[in-house]
């Protein structure tokens, strides 16, 4: 899966780069690939935790293109909490190209899981 945060007070508001530091210092070791304008991982539980200012709406951007062969039942899946809340859960489909991750949370701490079924 292919991503980058976005974070804002609406959906186009701004982006966090994949070059930020913060955001790579966020990444569980080993796990991504990391260049200038996006990071994979294919590996099962790799993690990204961020803590956002100024944010009430975030959002993960991801690029499917490359996964419209798989079956739909093969995608991979995103588990995520917000503030270390209860861990919530969405199967990417071929096409998407956001997943919200929180839609009213001021400053949240987002941790990101990637699982594959």
């Amino acid at each position: 899966m292919t991503g980058l945060l976005l974070a804002s007070s609406n959906m186009f508001g701004d982006v966090i780069p994949v070059t930020d530091a913060n955001l790579r210092d966020g990444l569980s070791p080993y796990n991504w690939v990391c260049k200038d304008d996006y990071v994979s991982s294919s590996v099962n539980g790799a993690s990204l935790t961020l803590q956002l200012k100024g944010t009430h709406q975030v959002a993960l951007q991801v690029a499917t293109d490359n996964l419209t062969a798989k079956a739909a039942g093969r995608m991979p899946i995103i588990a995520w909490s917000v503030n270390d809340g209860a861990m919530q859960t969405h199967q990417v489909v071929a096409g998407e190209t956001s997943v919200v991750l929180s839609a009213s949370v001021a400053d949240a701490r987002i941790e990101v899981n990637q699982l594959y079924p």
